[in-house]
């Protein structure tokens, strides 16, 4: 018995061991696709504010590193579960399975270094996934900041209109051309008066003049046209005129994603607190979101333990089938899993038009129904997996 107990340790080192090296490669495989498509996006939505030439290497690769905790809660569990699936294919076609039983191992035993390793994951992707976020977060709208910082009135693109500011009280700036010098050509800048109305300035030629930190745009043989209070609209000729132009700022870090679950906890218990104050759908807007955003921060790294609780007896049945039969059933592992994700958003969503308000608790426990489907089935899997 004594002679036994370390021939089995060193077989789950060895399954450990073989588990991390196609973990390794699937991770690297689907983290260039989820980043560079959530890098896609987020570029998409920069370029509406900032012209192409704003962006830096730099600026992609900070962007790259700040996508990257968001996708933690995927990226984690979906190439563990395929590194299980692909060790044990593997370990099927070279009859490594068989030799391991015929020495005595049962394949239960087999999996339980699997399972284990899928609880230290899910501990290891809940502080990645909770303090990561934030972090990533709070870093990607200062770099948006940083880039608006940058961004002066004379980058602007030619040939279409742009928003250069908040809508309240920046700019609308169209520039004809631009000259070598950096003089602007046939430039047109609305300035909100508010009740919808804008004062409208036009130029043959301006010049942005920076003097002490501040920014005047100086315009040149121009038009100054600014509507009146009976739909009247005074045009004012001028050979010069300077403008200051509009500060720009970037967007404050708010939003969920920016708290950690003990921050959203205590959002939501404020919220709660307010809600029974006033009884305002903003008010039960924010506690839902909350209560959600807290639910998803603990649903997403358990699927590290959900995954290697089925995958780990699947694999561990498996006979010379190959990889192909691997691969495929780690995809539809994947695919139930988000699909029951999706179901249990529409109920959530079906709840909240029909005006019922889950509790915090009730809430965790829906967005836990995936987890629990695949415990369940792991169970079941795990009770029968000596009997071949």
């Amino acid at each position: 018995m004594q002679q036994g107990r370390p021939f089995l340790s060193l077989v789950d080192r060895y399954i450990v061991r073989q588990i991390w090296v196609p973990a390794l490669l699937a991770a690297v495989v689907i983290s260039v696709v989820l980043i560079g498509g959530a890098v896609q996006k987020e570029v998409v939505s920069f370029l509406n504010e900032l012209p192409i030439a704003q962006f830096t290497l730099m600026d992609i690769t900070r962007i790259s590193l700040y996508a990257a905790p968001n996708l933690v809660g995927y990226i984690i569990p979906i190439t563990f579960l395929l590194g299980i699936m692909l060790t044990f294919g593997r370990m099927a076609q070279s009859s490594e399975l068989i030799a391991l039983k015929a020495a005595g191992i049962p394949l239960k035993r087999l999996v339980l270094p699997i399972v284990l390793m899928g609880a230290a994951l899910s501990v290891f992707t809940f502080f990645i996934f909770d303090l990561g976020q934030p972090w990533a977060f709070r870093r990607f709208h200062d770099l948006k900041t940083d880039m608006l910082v940058r961004l002066t009135l004379d980058m602007l693109p030619t040939g279409e209109m742009h928003q250069y500011g908040d809508e309240a009280t920046g700019w609308r700036v169209y520039i004809g051309e631009k000259d070598p010098d950096g003089t602007l050509r046939d430039i047109v800048v609305l300035v909100p008066m508010g009740g919808g109305k804008a004062s409208t300035y036009y130029a043959e030629s301006a010049q942005l003049v920076k003097e002490r930190g501040r920014s005047e745009l100086l315009l040149k043989n121009g038009l100054f046209i600014q509507p009146g209070k009976d739909e009247t609209m005074a045009r004012i000729p001028f050979p010069e005129l300077r403008r200051p132009v509009p500060q720009l700022s970037g967007e404050s870090a708010t939003g969920d994603e920016a708290n950690t679950v003990s921050q959203l906890y205590q959002l939501q218990t404020q919220a709660a607190a307010a809600l029974k104050v006033r009884q305002t759908i903003p008010v039960m807007q924010s506690l839902l979101s909350y209560r959600l955003a807290i639910s998803e921060r603990l649903s997403l790294p358990l699927m590290c333990l959900a995954v290697s609780v089925v995958a780990a007896p699947i694999g561990a049945r498996t006979r010379r089938s190959g990889r192909s039969y691997t691969f495929a059933s780690g995809f539809v592992i994947v695919a139930v899993y988000f699909l029951l994700r999706k179901m249990v958003e529409m109920a959530i969503g079906a709840a909240l038009g029909a005006a019922i308000l889950p509790e915090l608790w009730q809430a965790a426990l829906l967005a836990q129904i995936p987890n629990l489907a695949l415990f369940c089935a792991g169970a079941a899997l795990l009770w029968r997996v000596d009997r071949v």
